[in-house]
């Protein structure tokens, strides 16, 4: 078995009227007739503990390398605090 992370923009075609009354896009909504998605390969999303999306950063053109650079550079700062904060807790 293998899993992927894969960022993906829904939304209802429905005028935002929900078949099931949720005011929000849920896991559901995936199989409804009236939910539609696009990629996102150029966005880069910010989750919270519980990995909910709450804020995006959008890449475009030359910028699309400069930003991963700094994107890859603070992922491995915060990944090394979180492994020493682990180690020092066991």
């Amino acid at each position: 078995m293998f899993y992927n992370h894969l960022l993906l923009e829904v939304y209802c075609m429905n005028d935002g009227k929900c078949p099931k009354g949720f005011k929000r896009i849920r896991t559901e909504c995936m199989k409804c007739e009236f939910c539609a998605y696009t990629e996102c390969p150029a966005e880069i999303a910010v989750t919270d503990e519980n990995g909910i999306a709450s804020h995006w950063i959008a890449l475009s053109g030359d910028e699309v390398k400069k930003k991963l650079k700094l994107w890859q550079k603070i992922c491995i700062k915060k990944i090394d605090k979180a492994y020493k904060t682990y180690i020092k807790k066991k």
